[in-house]
């Protein structure tokens, strides 16, 4: 067995386990229903307020939360998010958020933005899956992971002008964003003929 073998068998694996980690947390920390008391603590670092269940409190405003560029933050907001599925203010501050370079939770927005299938989140997908982070570029399969879960959002928002994107990003100049695009069109077209180069990575 070549070493070239060996190194794409090693990165399969590893790539395996890490999907398996992520849907791990998204059914046990984002969507399971957490102990009230984690949800007022959550709520409260973003709101300032001691009573969870006033509804008519709003969240900190989307400035602070920008000029304090706090991961920390942005994690809460995340929390709160998957936990107050109906809070249409934190779909736009996850907008914004997406494409800002200091934070930690790319791949939650991205996999949050999927399940809201909102036609107006096309626009921050693509920019964001187009910029490098800091954060993503740390590990190896960060940067890839996350460009394919930008793309499988764009697909389950399904939208002409999200499946446009889609395909206009399979002529991108980044490879790995071309690489995946192009898995992804052939999702979309049920052929799932199209193999993925991860020596890009």
């Amino acid at each position: 067995m070549s070493f070239c073998t060996l190194r794409f068998i090693h990165k399969s694996v590893v790539r395996h386990l890490r999907e398996l980690m992520i849907n791990w947390i998204k059914k046990y920390l984002f969507t399971s229903k957490q102990d009230k008391s984690e949800k007022k603590s959550a709520y409260e670092r973003l709101t300032n307020n001691t009573d969870f269940d006033k509804s008519s409190k709003s969240l900190i405003p989307l400035s602070q939360i920008l000029e304090n560029k706090n991961a920390d933050e942005v994690e809460d907001l995340m929390t709160y998010a998957y936990s107050n599925e109906n809070d249409d203010k934190v779909i736009e501050i996850v907008h914004q958020l997406i494409t800002e370079p200091w934070h930690r939770s790319y791949e939650e927005m991205a996999h949050y933005l999927q399940s809201k299938k909102k036609p107006e989140s096309v626009e921050p997908l693509k920019t964001a899956m187009q910029k490098r982070y800091d954060y993503l570029e740390s590990y190896g399969t960060g940067t890839r992971q996350f460009i394919n879960q930008c793309g499988h959002a764009l697909w389950s928002i399904g939208t002409n002008e999200a499946i446009n994107s889609i395909r206009e990003l399979t002529e991108s100049d980044d490879p790995i964003i071309r690489d995946e695009m192009l898995y992804r069109v052939s999702r979309i077209e049920n052929r799932n003929d199209y193999e993925r180069n991860y020596e890009l990575e």
